[in-house]
């Protein structure tokens, strides 16, 4: 008898890896006019905004395999930033990082509770994912909890950024 692995073989693009670590906390508060100011890293460099300008989280990359995946064992509850971000500006599938568009339009999952089916809008920080992994994403994904309520929508703009807001003060 043979021992089965509890890993799994599929492990999601966006998730951050082991020894995948957060910048060193060099942040700057500059001004940037009169009574105006502005959060930058001390060695900023363009990977660090979006395209509206909004300061992201900074993670390290680990090295890729030879499929052009992260390498590292999976940290299932942590999302990479920047792989975040990239696949939600580009509505690529969080797990693939492939074209997430469906021939029915955008799917996105959500975990049991997270948002308001009735509303009219559902904003998410979840990316999209592609047909082929619909039900592995539903599986994997600790957020989901195996209930996963599914989103089917034509049209996902980018609605805003979650995260702190920092202000000048005492």
């Amino acid at each position: 008898m043979t021992a089965q692995s509890t890993v799994p073989t599929l492990v999601p693009f966006v998730l951050q890896r082991e020894g995948e670590e957060a910048a060193p906390d060099n942040l700057l508060l500059t001004t940037s006019g009169p009574g105006r100011y502005q959060l930058r890293c001390a060695d900023e460099d363009p990977r660090d905004r979006d395209l509206r300008g909004v300061l992201w989280a900074r993670c390290s990359f680990n090295p890729v395999d030879d499929g052009r995946r992260p390498a590292g064992k999976p940290q299932w509850r942590l999302m990479h930033p920047f792989r975040q971000r990239m696949t939600m500006q580009t509505l690529r599938c969080q797990v693939c990082a492939e074209r997430a568009r469906t021939p029915l339009g955008y799917v996105f999952l959500a975990g049991p509770g997270t948002v308001d089916p009735e509303q009219a809008t559902v904003l998410t920080n979840q990316p999209p994912v592609c047909a082929r992994h619909i039900h592995a994403a539903a599986e994997l994904c600790p957020h989901l909890a195996g209930e996963p309520m599914v989103f089917l929508t034509q049209n996902a703009p980018l609605y805003g950024v979650h995260g702190v807001i920092y202000g000048y003060g005492g």
